[in-house]
């Protein structure tokens, strides 16, 4: 038998979780009626906020002020006063437990009525902060590595799902899953020894690629260990 790493058996369950985030895109939609997309913050924690740059990217496109910004960051130095001017903010956790995201609900409680919750963890603390109709659902499963893979991919699906439900522009998922199991299938030997060489590895994305890239860049150090 195949000893199999807890990544592999995360990368191999992608498609699925997919497929049950989008099972519930009806909901989905219908939550976010209810949120104002005139300014738009998105803020999370490494593979959160990488996954956050998509749909900031394509609701600047669809001519929607939005922003993905770090946490940590917004916490240490970020002015309530500036906090005030978005009109929904999206908290993205995978366990909803994060210190980071803790923190920032708890200084910024007079900004609950305009915060929304992206969590795999609908029994979390963050999540008992917000109503239902305002807490988004990964459905990513488990995950069992630190590369987060599973909720890398459904943040970043649902957060599209979400902006595009508000700006009207389609988009056409149903053949994202299928896609996944081909990309799984593909033998990549060549490439894994390519980049096991001692020499930098550099990842170049632009736009849309970005929070991918930024996502790539951290696996290849969290879970490859290599730099």
């Amino acid at each position: 038998m195949i000893n199999m790493s807890k990544f592999m058996q995360d990368m191999l369950e992608q498609p699925d979780a997919v497929r049950r985030l989008l099972s519930s895109s009806g909901i989905i939609s219908k939550k976010a009626k209810s949120l104002n997309f005139e300014r738009v913050l998105f803020t999370g924690m490494g593979a959160s906020l990488h996954a956050a740059e998509t749909a900031a990217t394509f609701l600047k496109s669809s001519g929607v002020d939005a922003a993905s910004l770090e946490m940590s960051e917004l916490i240490s130095y970020s002015s309530r006063e500036l906090l005030k001017l978005y009109s929904t903010i999206f908290l993205i956790s995978q366990s909803g437990e994060s210190a980071e995201l803790l923190r920032f609900i708890e200084d910024n409680t007079e900004l609950l009525p305009v915060m929304a919750l992206i969590t795999n963890n609908e029994q979390s603390s963050a999540a008992n902060f917000l109503p239902g109709e305002r807490v988004f659902l990964l459905e990513a499963g488990n995950e069992r590595s630190m590369g987060a893979t599973k909720t890398f991919v459904n943040s970043v699906v649902l957060m599209l799902l979400i902006a595009a439900s508000k700006t009207g522009r389609s988009l056409n998922f149903s053949e994202l899953p299928s896609r996944i199991e081909e990309a799984i299938s593909l033998d990549l030997s060549w490439l894994a020894t390519l980049l096991s060489e001692k020499r930098e590895k550099i990842l170049v994305a632009r736009g849309y690629g970005l929070g991918v890239g930024s996502m790539a860049r951290l696996m290849f150090a969290e879970v490859a260990k290599i730099s």
